[in-house]
Parts: C-alpha cells; sequence; structure tokens
C-alpha cells in the first residue's frame, strides 16, 4: 500500500512522509533503526503508527494511565475532524497548540507529526503490539494464607499501549480525559 500524507484526503493512511519522519530523526538519539530501514519498512511503520494513534483516541476506546495515585481514563481526540470524507482523524476543527494559539484546519500538526514518526521508530525496533499475559496482568507475588496480591508499581501504565514518551509528544489540550479514580494502594 502506498503511503499517501496528504492532510484531509479521503486516501490519507499517514501523518507525514517518510522525508518528514526522516528529518525528525536526523535530530535524535537511538534512531539507528529508524535510519538502517529502508524506505519500504519506513512507509508501512508510518502507516502503522497512524493507525494506532487514530484507534487509540478514537471515541469508545479507552487508555489508562497512572497519574499519582490517580487512574485516568482518556478517550477521545478533542476538536472534530475538518470534512467528513477525511481519512484520518487530523486535520480538525478546533484545535490549538502546545502554546494556546489556533491550528489551521487544513494541517497536521508539527506536534502530531512528530508523535507519529517516533511511534513509527518505536514499532521497527520492536513489536508494540504483541502482549505477554504476565506482563499485562502486572502481578509480582500472591500468597494464599491472609490472602495478599502485589502488583508491579508501574502496572497501570503498561495499560498504556502508545508510548510515554509518545503521548508527552501531544499537548493535554488535545485529548479528552473522560474520568479519574483515585487507587487504593498499588504495592
Amino acid at each position: 500500500m502506498p503511503l499517501e500524507a496528504t492532510p484531509g484526503s479521503a486516501s490519507a493512511n499517514s501523518y507525514l512522509t517518510v522525508v518528514e519522519a526522516d528529518a525528525y530523526h536526523a535530530g535524535r538519539l537511538h534512531a539507528d533503526d529508524w535510519t538502517l530501514a529502508d524506505d519500504v519498512k519506513k512507509e508501512a511503520a508510518l502507516i502503522m503508527a497512524t493507525q494506532f494513534i487514530d484507534a487509540m483516541f478514537t471515541p469508545g476506546r479507552y487508555e489508562y494511565e497512572l497519574q499519582g495515585n490517580t487512574v485516568r481514563t482518556i478517550n477521545a481526540w478533542t476538536g472534530a475532524a475538518t470534512t467528513s470524507v477525511q481519512a484520518l482523524a487530523w486535520p480538525r476543527k478546533g484545535m490549538t497548540n502546545r502554546n494556546g494559539y489556533p491550528i489551521a484546519d487544513t494541517v497536521v500538526p508539527q506536534e502530531l507529526k512528530n508523535a507519529t514518526a517516533e511511534l513509527a521508530r518505536q514499532m521497527i525496533a520492536s513489536d508494540l503490539t504483541a502482549t505477554d499475559d504476565v506482563t499485562a496482568k502486572g502481578i509480582t507475588s500472591l500468597s494464599v494464607g491472609s490472602i495478599s496480591m502485589s502488583f508491579d508499581k508501574d502496572m497501570m501504565m503498561r495499560f498504556s499501549t502508545v508510548p510515554q514518551y509518545v503521548r508527552a509528544l501531544l499537548p493535554p489540550s488535545w485529548i479528552m480525559v473522560v474520568s479519574e479514580t483515585p487507587v487504593l494502594r498499588v504495592l
């Protein structure tokens, strides 16, 4: 499948081109997985990263992350798609950049391009879609007498399928927080 990165296109399948992703990775440490890959692999990674990001922030999908002692449930992008025929979630109407300035509803913002490029590199480096049942459950120990369970302190972060650094590249105002729930105790 050829890569199509035209903002708002009905056939777009990537938020950025290989050339744009190459420019992003040119100034990054640990970018060998990206720079050593051929263009076919890079295109596939960009398409997959775009699909992954869109799927994670589609209404009805949920992501869980631990913030102090609170679990935040995150649902979807804020704003609205610019047209009803665009294939991807972006460009969007009503969006602002990290500094609060409006983003034109005809462009894919650089922050999203950077996040997509970063996720694409991480997808080349390892299969982020694979799951490990023991790791996913986060159980580190189980006792029978007086019934006691211990969980990995980072367990809730494992439920977050978008890597933490990729999420950090996205302005918080772009993501709708649906609920926040206190965690009683994570050992």
